[in-house]
């Protein structure tokens, strides 16, 4: 009802893409192997459902050098223990292949796709765990190179780091959203707090 509403009133609308492949684990655009084509599918019937209702754009994170489970109930993701980890190299060529394929999908469907980078790590009550994402780096890489359409998370950006004075961390953020400028579609103006861990908090505005 929601998604015909929209339609109806044409308010501008875009989809950000989330889900969970059937053995819980999340979707992955950067990792090869078996789960990268139900990835694949899954953002494929995201833009298709974005298409029906007329809507903008769909947006997706970037991908992972592992795989990671996801515990909805317990609000964790944890990489696979028993998955490898991949190299930057590979993980970066499988997601320009991913990514170049949904571009063209989606823009056969009118439909912007959008990619967003990720905190580094992820944390539930004290435990913090490594997501192993492409870096920030890296989408700014692949960005200029074949011309990604971003979505820049200020707050996503700013825990690309950790560990490091205020200063320097703000520094940084400055620093990737001018180099994703030429290629950002779609501004998520999200919050952080201290500590900063490298985590995606949504707590309050520093």
């Amino acid at each position: 009802p929601m998604f015909n509403y929209l339609k109806a009133s044409g308010i501008h609308t875009g989809l950000h893409f989330w889900g969970i492949l059937p053995d819980s684990t999340e979707p992955n655009l950067a990792y090869p192997g078996p789960t990268l084509k139900p990835s694949l599918d899954l953002v494929q019937t995201t833009i298709d459902i974005a298409a029906n209702y007329g809507f903008t754009y769909v947006n997706v994170h970037v991908g992972n050098l592992s795989l990671i489970k996801v515990d909805l109930a317990q609000q964790t993701w944890t990489p696979n223990q028993s998955s490898p980890r991949i190299t930057l190299d590979l993980a970066e060529t499988t997601f320009a292949s991913s990514t170049h394929l949904l571009h063209k999908y989606a823009a056969n469907k009118n439909v912007l796709f959008l990619v967003e980078p990720v905190p580094a790590r992820s944390q539930f009550r004290s435990t913090i765990l490594p997501q192993y994402a492409l870096p920030v780096a890296s989408l700014i890489k692949l960005a200029h190179k074949y011309h990604l359409g971003v979505t820049n998370d200020f707050c996503h950006i700013f825990a690309d780091e950790y560990d490091q004075p205020l200063s320097v961390l703000w520094q940084s953020l400055l620093d990737k959203s001018i180099a994703l400028a030429p290629y950002t579609k779609l501004l998520h103006i999200n919050t952080v707090v201290p500590p900063y861990k490298g985590t995606d908090n949504h707590g309050g505005i520093t």
